[in-house]
């Protein structure tokens, strides 16, 4: 059966097998599994007291962080260059910015974080 959606939710659901298109060409074809493992770049999720501000900047400062962004109220979603450099960094930078922690934890791959990245 083929299945064709712009739906990446229901095909993290239904399919094991996967194909992702770019302009015709075939970019992926194979299991989903293999398709999420190692493919998106390091994230975590990071909620902390507010303000966010200071924690934001700081955590953009860091060379190891690509982007920063704002999923929340008192949440971050951090995406960095290398999982090991965040390992490393991480905790510290938000111990320098004074974060008051709620929560962090490492973000899984999905497929839509996996399908922009393969067809940037």
């Amino acid at each position: 059966m083929l299945l064709s959606t712009h739906i990446l939710a229901d095909v993290e659901e239904v399919c094991d097998t996967v194909g992702v298109l770019r302009a015709g060409r075939l970019l992926y074809q194979g299991p989903l599994d293999e398709l999420l493992v190692g493919r998106a770049a390091p994230a975590w999720t990071v909620r902390c007291r507010p303000p966010l501000e200071p924690v934001e900047a700081a955590l953009t400062r860091q060379p190891w962080v690509t982007t920063v962004e704002r999923t929340g109220a008192e949440e971050l979603l951090v995406v960095a260059a290398s999982r090991e450099a965040a390992e490393a960094g991480l905790v510290g930078a938000l111990a320098e910015a004074g974060a008051q922690v709620v929560r962090l934890e490492p973000r899984a791959a999905d497929l839509e974080r996996v399908f922009l990245e393969l067809t940037r």
